[in-house]
Protein backbone atom coordinates (compact mmCIF):
# COMPACT_ATOMS: atom_id res chain seq x y z
CA UNK A 1 0.00 0.00 0.00
CA UNK A 2 3.02 2.81 0.54
CA UNK A 3 5.25 1.61 -1.78
CA UNK A 4 2.75 0.43 -4.34
CA UNK A 5 4.51 -3.29 -4.67
CA UNK A 6 5.54 -6.07 -2.40
CA UNK A 7 9.52 -6.27 -3.57
CA UNK A 8 10.83 -5.75 -0.30
CA UNK A 9 14.36 -6.05 -0.16
CA UNK A 10 16.45 -8.13 1.32
CA UNK A 11 18.33 -5.96 3.60
CA UNK A 12 15.17 -4.60 4.77
CA UNK A 13 15.12 -6.54 8.03
CA UNK A 14 12.74 -9.28 8.71
CA UNK A 15 10.59 -8.88 6.50
CA UNK A 16 13.01 -8.95 3.55
CA UNK A 17 14.35 -11.65 5.23
CA UNK A 18 11.11 -13.51 5.46
CA UNK A 19 10.39 -13.11 1.65
CA UNK A 20 13.85 -14.17 0.70
CA UNK A 21 12.60 -17.39 2.15
CA UNK A 22 9.40 -17.73 0.60
CA UNK A 23 11.20 -17.20 -2.89
CA UNK A 24 14.02 -20.08 -2.05
CA UNK A 25 10.63 -22.02 -0.67
CA UNK A 26 9.20 -21.29 -4.22
CA UNK A 27 12.26 -22.35 -6.36
CA UNK A 28 12.02 -25.54 -4.14
CA UNK A 29 8.54 -26.45 -5.62
CA UNK A 30 9.22 -25.73 -8.84
CA UNK A 31 12.20 -28.37 -8.86
CA UNK A 32 10.42 -30.81 -7.69
CA UNK A 33 11.38 -30.58 -4.13
CA UNK A 34 9.57 -30.75 -0.78
CA UNK A 35 8.61 -27.39 -0.15
CA UNK A 36 6.24 -25.44 3.05
CA UNK A 37 5.07 -23.03 0.33
CA UNK A 38 1.79 -24.70 -0.08
CA UNK A 39 -0.66 -23.77 -2.99
CA UNK A 40 -3.14 -21.45 -0.64
CA UNK A 41 0.69 -19.51 0.52
CA UNK A 42 1.70 -19.21 -3.16
CA UNK A 43 -1.92 -17.87 -4.49
CA UNK A 44 -2.13 -15.52 -1.42
CA UNK A 45 1.24 -14.36 -2.30
CA UNK A 46 0.49 -14.01 -5.99
CA UNK A 47 -2.93 -12.30 -5.14
CA UNK A 48 -0.26 -9.10 -3.97
CA UNK A 49 1.73 -9.47 -7.49
CA UNK A 50 4.65 -10.84 -5.20
CA UNK A 51 7.61 -11.41 -7.50
CA UNK A 52 8.96 -14.50 -6.87
CA UNK A 53 11.81 -13.66 -9.09
CA UNK A 54 12.49 -10.58 -7.98
CA UNK A 55 15.96 -11.31 -6.78
CA UNK A 56 18.77 -12.77 -9.36
CA UNK A 57 18.78 -16.67 -10.28
CA UNK A 58 20.20 -18.48 -7.88
CA UNK A 59 22.48 -21.54 -9.44
CA UNK A 60 20.52 -24.59 -9.12
CA UNK A 61 21.39 -27.90 -6.56
CA UNK A 62 23.69 -29.39 -9.53
CA UNK A 63 25.41 -25.73 -10.73
CA UNK A 64 26.94 -25.82 -7.22
CA UNK A 65 27.74 -29.44 -6.82
CA UNK A 66 29.67 -29.05 -10.19
CA UNK A 67 31.41 -26.10 -8.42
CA UNK A 68 31.90 -29.11 -5.38
CA UNK A 69 33.22 -31.50 -7.79
CA UNK A 70 35.70 -28.62 -9.53
CA UNK A 71 37.22 -27.37 -5.93
CA UNK A 72 37.53 -31.51 -5.20
CA UNK A 73 39.22 -32.08 -8.17
CA UNK A 74 41.40 -29.13 -7.36
CA UNK A 75 42.10 -29.74 -3.86
CA UNK A 76 41.88 -33.53 -3.49
CA UNK A 77 38.74 -33.36 -0.77
CA UNK A 78 35.22 -32.18 -0.56
CA UNK A 79 35.35 -30.96 2.75
CA UNK A 80 35.30 -27.11 1.49
CA UNK A 81 36.22 -24.92 4.30
CA UNK A 82 34.48 -21.62 5.91
CA UNK A 83 34.45 -17.96 4.76
CA UNK A 84 35.19 -18.66 1.43
CA UNK A 85 31.80 -17.02 -0.35
CA UNK A 86 28.73 -18.49 -1.81
CA UNK A 87 29.72 -22.04 -2.08
CA UNK A 88 29.99 -22.05 1.60
CA UNK A 89 27.05 -21.29 2.24
CA UNK A 90 25.65 -24.10 -0.05
CA UNK A 91 27.14 -26.05 1.78
CA UNK A 92 26.42 -25.20 5.02
CA UNK A 93 22.96 -25.45 3.82
CA UNK A 94 23.71 -29.28 2.86
CA UNK A 95 24.49 -29.82 6.20
CA UNK A 96 21.41 -28.19 7.67
CA UNK A 97 19.27 -30.15 5.66
CA UNK A 98 20.74 -33.78 6.01
CA UNK A 99 20.22 -33.73 9.35
CA UNK A 100 16.64 -32.99 8.72
CA UNK A 101 16.45 -35.70 6.95
CA UNK A 102 17.99 -37.94 9.10
CA UNK A 103 15.33 -36.55 12.24
CA UNK A 104 12.59 -37.30 9.79
CA UNK A 105 11.85 -34.02 8.91
CA UNK A 106 10.51 -32.48 5.66
CA UNK A 107 13.99 -31.31 3.46
CA UNK A 108 14.40 -30.60 0.17
CA UNK A 109 17.86 -32.53 0.24
CA UNK A 110 17.14 -35.81 -1.59
CA UNK A 111 18.47 -39.44 -1.05
CA UNK A 112 20.05 -39.04 -4.22
CA UNK A 113 21.63 -35.91 -3.76
CA UNK A 114 23.29 -37.31 -0.58
CA UNK A 115 24.37 -40.19 -2.63
CA UNK A 116 26.16 -37.49 -5.52
CA UNK A 117 27.54 -35.53 -2.53
CA UNK A 118 29.16 -39.27 -0.94
CA UNK A 119 30.65 -40.44 -4.24
CA UNK A 120 33.28 -37.57 -4.40
CA UNK A 121 33.98 -37.94 -0.62
CA UNK A 122 31.58 -35.41 1.30
CA UNK A 123 31.49 -36.17 4.92
CA UNK A 124 28.24 -34.74 6.70
CA UNK A 125 29.15 -32.68 10.33
CA UNK A 126 25.82 -35.33 11.56
CA UNK A 127 27.78 -37.96 11.11
CA UNK A 128 29.47 -40.54 14.31
CA UNK A 129 32.93 -38.99 15.69
CA UNK A 130 36.32 -40.30 13.90
CA UNK A 131 34.45 -41.18 10.25
CA UNK A 132 37.08 -41.81 7.84
CA UNK A 133 35.87 -43.43 4.62
CA UNK A 134 33.78 -46.84 4.66
CA UNK A 135 36.56 -49.11 3.02
CA UNK A 136 39.56 -47.99 5.44
CA UNK A 137 37.16 -49.01 8.69
CA UNK A 138 36.05 -51.95 6.58
CA UNK A 139 39.65 -53.40 6.24
CA UNK A 140 40.08 -52.23 10.00
CA UNK A 141 36.97 -54.35 10.95
CA UNK A 142 38.50 -57.29 8.54
CA UNK A 143 41.93 -57.06 10.71
CA UNK A 144 40.22 -57.12 14.42
CA UNK A 145 37.97 -60.28 13.09
CA UNK A 146 41.61 -61.89 12.20
CA UNK A 147 43.20 -61.13 15.59
CA UNK A 148 40.21 -61.89 17.73
CA UNK A 149 37.61 -64.42 15.78
CA UNK A 150 34.59 -61.86 15.85
CA UNK A 151 33.13 -58.61 14.44
CA UNK A 152 31.61 -57.54 17.93
CA UNK A 153 34.12 -54.55 18.29
CA UNK A 154 33.23 -52.07 21.98
CA UNK A 155 32.31 -49.11 21.28
CA UNK A 156 34.53 -47.78 23.39
CA UNK A 157 37.24 -49.10 21.19
CA UNK A 158 37.89 -46.23 19.45
CA UNK A 159 37.41 -44.83 15.84
CA UNK A 160 36.57 -48.22 14.83
CA UNK A 161 34.36 -48.73 17.40
CA UNK A 162 31.90 -45.91 16.99
CA UNK A 163 32.51 -47.00 13.21
CA UNK A 164 30.63 -50.27 13.90
CA UNK A 165 27.85 -49.01 16.07
CA UNK A 166 27.00 -46.03 13.29
CA UNK A 167 26.94 -48.89 10.87
CA UNK A 168 24.10 -50.71 13.31
CA UNK A 169 22.06 -47.16 13.30
CA UNK A 170 22.19 -47.03 9.48
CA UNK A 171 21.47 -50.85 9.33
CA UNK A 172 18.58 -49.47 11.50
CA UNK A 173 17.80 -46.39 9.53
CA UNK A 174 17.42 -48.61 6.41
CA UNK A 175 15.15 -51.15 7.91
CA UNK A 176 12.93 -48.53 8.67
CA UNK A 177 12.98 -46.53 5.42
CA UNK A 178 14.64 -43.86 6.03
CA UNK A 179 18.00 -42.31 4.58
CA UNK A 180 21.11 -44.71 5.41
CA UNK A 181 24.86 -44.33 4.17
CA UNK A 182 24.88 -48.12 4.32
CA UNK A 183 24.22 -49.29 0.69
CA UNK A 184 23.25 -52.62 -0.49
CA UNK A 185 27.14 -53.20 -1.49
CA UNK A 186 28.42 -51.82 1.76
CA UNK A 187 25.66 -54.55 3.83
CA UNK A 188 26.34 -57.32 1.84
CA UNK A 189 30.58 -56.83 2.51
CA UNK A 190 29.76 -56.41 6.16
CA UNK A 191 27.83 -59.84 6.24
CA UNK A 192 30.60 -61.28 4.12
CA UNK A 193 32.88 -61.67 7.02
CA UNK A 194 29.91 -62.26 9.90
CA UNK A 195 29.28 -58.77 11.14
CA UNK A 196 25.80 -58.82 13.14
CA UNK A 197 23.78 -55.92 12.65
CA UNK A 198 21.72 -56.54 16.48
CA UNK A 199 23.87 -57.10 19.65
CA UNK A 200 21.85 -59.01 22.38
CA UNK A 201 22.49 -57.53 25.67
CA UNK A 202 22.73 -60.35 28.26
CA UNK A 203 20.13 -59.97 30.98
Amino acid sequence: KINGHANVPRRSGPLGEWMAKQRTHYRYLIEGKNSPLTTDKRQKLESIRFDFKFLPTYPSWDERFRELVDYRNINGHANFPTKVGPLETWVSDQHRQYSLLKEGKDSPLTIDECEKLESIGFEFKHRAIFFSSWDKRFQELVDFKKINGHTNVPTNCGPIGSWVNNQRTEFRQLEEGKYSSLTIERRDKLDSIGFRFYIHKKS
